[in-house]
């Protein structure tokens, strides 16, 4: 009766009773549980507290393991195994509670979907530890307390305790646990322990056998274990030798022999790694084993055990594949990792590619990470080919695809023939899924668009900067990677990505859909076949395996794009499932067209047939017609009306037509609806800013039209709609990109990696830097070309030298940003000095003069400023962008897309980087959002740009209004002479010269602020009048002070440059980092004396800064140095000096290698000054030693020519190099290979002086147009050098040499003149046609030019033909 009790709550239902065999009766019995309700057991409906589901109907014949992972959801029996490292601590003394509990909960749901679900579980071990380790340490503790007092409790030792005691202790907390976990889902549990002797008796194993059926039969879990308190010593490994029995050694043996006893279809076993590696998992080069086969067991090499647990990976292999041969399929998986172990479970079951998956079928082929790293290497091979020969793959594709026409139709047909009688594809995807002989010659003409120009799409050289002498960055295109393309229904779809990938050198991976898979196949098979002509073959890879999208998603290693191609749907669900990889989607194809009341009747019909009718499936074809109201019930609309019946198209009419009409057409179901079938919507509107609203509500931004003859209408219209094609009076249907010269194309203005483009030659291809400094991928500016379609361009810079006073050298860089519609005149700026860890942010209201900026500007003398590209869109700039480039025309400019001028960010950025004692500056620019937004654009732009990180909380950030200051505008300014001479910009004779008697430069800064914005706040004016006075009253004050000030270095910039972290670790950075560490030491070394003369002052301020100075961060800082530095160690002027200084500067013992390597410099600073005293004692020439920075050590003599013997040097400190740089000649006749390029040359003058016997060179640096003629210019200059004699003879008879052979080769016989002048005739033409941008009347005239040129060589071939 106990045991019916005990039962009854879980099994009973109305008027009857059902009873269990008493070994399933004695499994339960022990446990307590709490009246549950009612549970009805039906095959398809459940009830769990009133609450009704259906269960998944699962059925399967046991006998054979399942062959690929997405068969696992037909799993209907499923046994999960739970290692010891999953559910012990970390400490082994006790469970993971968290952990345990998730792995519950996925159990239940699983058995809650009517999955017959079993546990394997350790932990008894670790639990019973916990509980006896607490008990001895209680007990040992009051024993240590009455005998040896407290202090020795800490010293007691734990005695090492016996498992199988442990196991006793910790299986009834164990089963208590489970319990309680599964009571709280409504699922009962039952513990059942086993031995190995269990199974070698065959009653026993009938019993436990019946046991687990009827328990399973009841919906109850069953938890089995090893009897680890009575379990004897493991057996000899006998098994897994040909026999079908596996000995219970452990609880992987336990679960294996379950799994195959049970005739389960999947065993889970979860352990503390992801699952089986092709090498040890710590190592780099390790890789998940996604599946395994056991004919590969021999190239497996097994590791260590776990921490806790008697298994090791090797026992789960050979009990996994013991299972595999039993028929169960098996998942070795990862059950502790935090991100992955609270679904781990579920996620196997789902078929998702988690852990190793054992399977008896061999994978045909290779992996889809094989097959990305195949796809990396021959993208790489890819890129490194000749332009022409990746266009002549490209070609080859073009051809196949219509020389293998019949086979592509003919695959084709099968997958229609598939879907239609499937019948799981919709109208519109079928038409997707067709291609035809018209599909095919289009496909193969854009293909050859594509490689006609694909020449300069890897390796193009965008922009190129000089740095600095012989330092040139240049910004070039690269390929991106591997790109992952997914795409649905459009089979079309895989040639032209292939071409793209090939033209921009870049490896494909491509994921069709099944429903196209015959001819994706063909295609691929055709594409790979193009690839092969260079041995590229491997570049593109079509994923024919079963992997799930969400699982190709997680391959951030191995892809570094992907591009979703199909539905809307099919896009957010791939975004939300890429983990790491950027995701390049495009929005649905809402495209509408607007029907103005000034719209030509001709113009109407056409452009709404053409646009919906053409091809009603594209992604650019019409979805919303937007009717004028005042064209309702007209002839026109008749018209429309009439077109769209006879084209078949279904009307659906939007909520404010439905209200004109008494029978209207079925009402809307959304306004944003994308129907890719002969189905619109119409919709009625007052005016075209109405039409405006309701595309930017309901529209996705791809292309939208208005039609119309009235071209303000028009202008209004393209200016106001913000989408990524505008068009007045065009088709949707010409967004296209091969309509628009772009040859194929991917997505729309949503579909962004770092800017709206759409993806084609110009940006599939990211941006690299040269010369050590890497740019990446360059955000690009958007702009509207002449068709009024948004492509992208480059944003607008204009590079030059920067402005350079005679006082300060420009190192200020401003970012300015203007409000927009109502707010414009709201200026925000923020500004940083390189020089200077400070950040000064502006705000204020400006009239149409932009006075205040102009004159903000002029006193920050900036050497770049920053603008958004919205501000000089072309033939929209602003007039604050006029302004700002007519004053600063020495200054350099750089835009950025508008979308980095970001409040929130700007405001995240200051809150990180703001030094606390500043942070009062959150108050005063929360509400500012305009210089929020600029300061989040100079940021940013100064760590990806500049390569200047600032340490958190590093930055001193101001508010700086225009309240307590006088502006004084920069025309006044410049004509005061306040701070520039006008007539001499280096003359120091103006009024910051006159008053300039600091001894800092932040002194100097802070001088000429004050004379350009004077402050008007009388207490600060009469604080600072105190501090003068005193010092006037007390001269001791004042020479101290002076005297120690002049002492003082660049102190803000030494700040600036301690707050910035270096992005890369250098010999440079380390030899910075040790300068600055000295000038850091000399600047805090001076602390002391500046308090000293500061001690006796009066005055309110004077006394601040003596407080300041009182801070102990001081001394902390000065220890900390002088811990490792020399006290010697000094600032010194000097470059050899401060060398010296730098190199013995740490302390020696500290590094042995250090002081081997000072040792070393100094033997050989002493040879060279040997050597040097040498040198000068043997010519008698007055010689030393010197260094500087850039030359390293080199020789200094200060005399004349007189004192050198015979006037020259002599011949041992003479080296001559001869440079044939013949790109140089040729450089001189480009202007006849290019009708754009003219050729200028900057003139020199000869001066002989009044001997008559020397001649000078005088450079004039006038640009003259046309060829020098100087004659062997080079030669000239070298004879008015000191070079010998000698060498100036050889070189003369070599361009001699050089001289004779370019005439001999001019001389040639009348035949090859004619042919030459045809050649280059030929050639001129071709760059012509391929490279012009001339109007047509200069082209003319370019072309008439080279016609003359060429009679005038053959009539010169002629005349010679006639004179032999």
């Amino acid at each position: 009766m106990l045991c019916r009790a005990a039962l009854s709550p879980l099994v009973r239902s109305p008027g009857w009773c059902f009873v269990s065999p008493p070994h399933a009766i004695a499994a339960i019995s022990r446990l307590y549980l709490p009246c549950h309700k009612q549970r009805l057991r039906n095959e398809s409906i459940r009830c769990w507290s009133n609450i009704p589901f259906i269960t998944v109907p699962l059925s399967r014949a046991h006998g054979k393991s399942f062959a690929h992972r997405s068969e696992l959801k037909h799993a209907k029996r499923i046994v999960v195994k739970l290692g010891s490292a999953v559910v012990t601590r970390g400490d082994e003394c006790g469970l993971a509670l968290g952990r345990l509990a998730s792995i519950v909960e996925q159990v239940s749901m699983l058995q809650n979907q009517g999955r017959e679900m079993m546990i394997v579980t350790s932990g008894a071990v670790a639990f019973g530890k916990q509980r006896l380790r607490h008990e001895i340490l209680l007990s040992q503790s009051v024993r240590q307390a009455l005998h040896s007092g407290q202090s020795q409790l800490k010293d007691m030792a734990i005695p090492v305790l016996e498992a199988r005691a442990c196991a006793a202790a910790g299986q009834s907390g164990l089963m208590a646990l489970y319990e309680a976990m599964f009571t709280q889902y409504s699922i009962c549990a039952a513990q059942i322990l086993v031995t190995n002797l269990d199974f070698h008796d065959e009653q026993k194993r009938r019993n436990l056998n019946g046991t687990l059926h009827e328990l399973l039969r009841m919906n109850i879990v069953p938890i089995i274990n090893t009897n680890d308190a009575v379990v004897p010593p493991p057996e000899p490994n006998s098994d897994l030798q040909g026999v079908n029995v596996i000995s219970v050694k452990d609880n992987d043996s336990l679960a294996a022999r379950l799994a195959v006893e049970m005739k389960t279809d999947l065993l889970i076993v979860l352990s503390d790694v992801e699952g089986l590696f092709d090498s040890p998992p710590g190592s780099d080069d390790a890789k998940l084993i996604d599946i395994f086969y056991p004919g590969d067991q021999q190239s497996v090499t097994f590791g260590t055990k776990s921490r806790v647990g008697m298994g090791g990976m090797e026992a789960k292999v050979k009990a996994a594949l013991w299972a595999l041969q039993g028929g169960t399929s098996v998942v070795i998986a990862n059950g502790t990792h935090p991100k992955i172990s609270g679904h781990v479970i579920t996620d196997i079951v789902e078929g998702k590619k988690v852990g190793t998956f054992f399977s008896e079928v061999k994978p045909a082929g290779p992996t889809v990470e094989q097959q990305a790293e195949m796809a990396r290497a021959g993208g790489r091979t890819l890129a490194a080919l000749q332009p022409e020969q990746r266009a002549e793959i490209i070609y080859r594709l073009a051809d196949l695809l219509t020389d293998q026409r019949e086979e592509i139709l003919l695959a084709n047909k099968k997958d229609l023939e598939e879907a239609e009688n499937k019948g799981r594809l919709a109208l519109p995807l079928l038409k997707r899924l067709s291609l035809s002989t018209s599909k095919l010659n289009s496909l193969a003409i854009g293909l050859r668009q594509i490689a006609a120009s694909s020449q300069d799409s890897v390796g193009r050289v965008i922009r190129r900067t000089r740095i600095a002498k012989d330092l040139d960055l240049e910004q070039v295109t690269v390929p991106i990677g591997v790109l992952l393309v997914i795409f649905e229904s459009r089979p079309d779809c895989l040639p032209q990505v292939s071409a793209l990938a090939v033209a921009s050198g870049n490896g494909l991976l491509l994921k069709g859909g099944k429903e196209a898979a015959h001819s994706n196949q063909i295609l691929h098979h055709l594409t790979q076949e193009a690839l092969s002509i260079h041995g590229v073959r491997d570049a593109v890879q079509l994923v024919n395996t079963r992997e799930e999208v969400e699982d190709l998603c997680r391959l951030d290693k191995l892809i570094d794009l992907i591009i979703p191609r199909g539905s809307s749907q099919l896009v957010r669900n791939i975004q939300k499932a890429a983990k790491g990889i950027p995701v390049m989607g495009h929005s649905e194809g809402i495209c509408h067209v607007y029907v103005d009341t000034d719209a030509s009747v001709e113009k109407v019909t056409r452009i709404i047939r053409d646009s919906k009718c053409e091809y009603p499936a594209a992604c650019n074809a019409l979805e919303t017609l937007l009717i004028h109201r005042d064209l309702l019930r007209t002839p026109l609309f008749d018209q429309i009306i009439d077109m769209l019946r006879v084209e078949q198209v279904k009307i659906h009419a939007g909520p404010k037509f439905a209200s004109y009409l008494t029978f209207s057409p079925s009402e809307v179901k959304s306004l944003r609806t994308e129907y890719g079938d002969l189905e619109c919507c119409i919709e009625v509107v007052d005016s075209v800013q109405e039409a405006v609203e309701h595309i930017h509500k309901y529209g996705s931004s791809h292309t939208d039209v208005i039609i119309t003859e009235n071209e303000k209408t028009a202008e209004f219209f393209l200016q106001h709609v913000d989408s990524a094609c505008v068009f007045w009076n065009a088709s949707t249907r010409f967004s296209d990109g091969y309509r628009f010269g772009l040859e194929s194309y991917f997505g729309d203005k949503s579909s962004c990696v770092e800017n709206a483009n759409t993806l084609n030659l110009t940006s599939s291809s990211s941006v690299r830097g040269l010369n050590s400094t890497c740019i990446g991928k360059t955000p690009l500016s958007s702009g509207r070309s002449g068709c009024r379609s948004r492509t992208p361009l480059m944003g607008y810079s204009v590079t030059s030298s920067s402005a350079v006073s005679a006082h300060t050298v420009a190192s200020v860089i401003v970012a300015v940003v203007e409000g927009r519609g109502l707010a414009r005149g709201e200026v925000g700026m923020a500004s940083i000095d390189l020089k200077n860890p400070e950040m000064i942010l502006s705000q204020f209201a400006d009239n149409t003069t932009y006075a205040k900026v102009i004159t903000k500007l002029k006193i920050l003398t900036p050497l770049e400023i920053i603008m958004s590209n919205t501000a000089c869109d072309a033939g929209n700039t602003t007039k604050l962008f006029s302004l700002i480039m007519e004053h600063f025309k020495n200054v350099t400019f750089t835009t950025v897309q508008r979308k980095y001028f970001n409040e929130t960010k700007g405001l995240e950025y200051i809150e990180q980087l703001c030094a606390s004692e500043f942070s009062t500056i959150f108050m005063e620019v929360q509400s500012k959002y305009y210089c929020l937004a600029a300061a989040a654009a100079l940021l940013k732009y100064v760590e990806f740009i500049q390569n200047a990180v600032y340490a958190p909380k590093s930055l001193k950030v101001r508010f700086q209004g225009s309240e307590k200051t006088a502006m004084i505008d920069s025309s006044s300014a410049q004509n005061l002479e306040l701070v520039i001479n006008n007539r001499d910009s280096r003359n120091g004779h103006t009024l910051l010269g006159v008053l300039n008697y600091t001894k800092t430069p932040g002194g100097s800064r802070r001088l000429r602020s004050n004379i350009l914005e004077p402050l008007v706040d009388a207490e600060t004016i009469n604080t600072r009048l105190d501090c003068v006075q005193e010092l006037l009253q007390d001269e001791e004050l004042f020479f101290g002070l002076q005297a120690v000030i002049s002492k003082f270095l660049d102190t803000e910039q030494l700040l600036s440059v301690l707050v910035q972290i270096p992005k890369q670790d250098t010999v440079k950075t380390a030899e910075s980092k040790i300068t600055n560490l000295i000038y850091l030491k000399h600047t805090l070394e001076l602390v002391e004396p500046l308090k000293a003369a500061l001690r006796s002052c009066n005055t309110q301020l004077l006394k601040a800064y003596y407080n300041s100075l009182e801070d102990t961060r001081f001394g902390i800082i000065l220890e900390k140095i002088t811990s490792v530095i020399n006290d010697d160690t000094r600032y010194t002027k000097g470059c050899l000096s401060m060398r010296t200084q730098k190199c013995y500067a740490v302390k020696p013992n500290i590094n042995e290698f250090l002081d081997i390597a000072r040792r070393t410099y100094t033997e050989i600073v002493d040879d060279i000054a040997g050597m040097i005293t040498q040198l000068a004692e043997k010519y008698s020439l007055p010689m030393k030693t010197s260094f500087s920075s850039a030359r390293g050590f080199f020789i200094q003599m200060n005399a004349d020519c007189s004192t050198l013997p015979n006037g020259q040097l002599p011949s041992e400190f003479t080296k001559a190099f001869t440079l044939f740089a013949t790109h140089f000649l040729e450089l001189c006749h480009i202007d006849a290979l290019y009708p754009n390029v003219e050729n200028y040359h900057f003139e020199v003058q000869h001066v002989r002086s009044s001997a008559g016997n020397k001649e000078k060179i005088t450079y004039t640096y006038t640009l003259s147009k046309g060829y020098t003629e100087e004659k062997n210019y080079g030669l000239k200059a070298a004879e008015v050098s000191s070079l010998p004699s000698s060498i100036i003879l050889d070189a003369k008879e070599i361009t001699s040499h050089i001289a004779k052979q370019i005439l001999h080769r001019q001389n040639t016989t009348p035949e090859m003149m004619k042919q030459r002048a045809a050649y280059q005739l030929a050639m001129r033409l071709v760059q012509t046609a391929r490279n012009s941008r001339l109007d047509p009347d200069s082209l003319r005239i370019y072309l008439k030019a080279l016609k003359k040129k060429y009679e005038a060589s053959c009539a010169t071939s002629r005349k010679n033909d006639e004179q032999q």
